[in-house]
């Protein structure tokens, strides 16, 4: 009676410590692949992407520490999307 809940990557344009490296559109192309996963075997998806993303496919500033890992606000931004999902699953 396990709950499986898949979730989509957080929007990351390039890494800090790997300047050059353009992960942008690898993450959307997994995301499409998760959610076309998710809605073929009915598995809820937490959508981890949509609250963070800014115009260039990256983290909005305000929600980040470097780019890639969220900051408080970011978690914040994250939290009724996770909560919302983890109640319809527990229902």
């Amino acid at each position: 009676n396990i709950k499986v809940i898949l979730c989509k990557y957080v929007p990351i344009a390039e890494y800090p410590w790997r300047k050059g490296v353009h992960p942008a559109e690898r993450i959307m192309h997994l995301n499409a692949l998760i959610t076309a996963y998710a809605e073929k075997e009915h598995l809820a998806l937490l959508d981890y992407f949509t609250p963070l993303v800014n115009d260039q496919n990256g983290q909005k500033a305000d929600l980040t520490t470097d780019g890639v890992h969220p900051n408080l606000k970011g978690y914040k931004a994250l939290e009724p999307v996770t909560d919302k999902v983890i109640a319809s699953v527990l229902k």
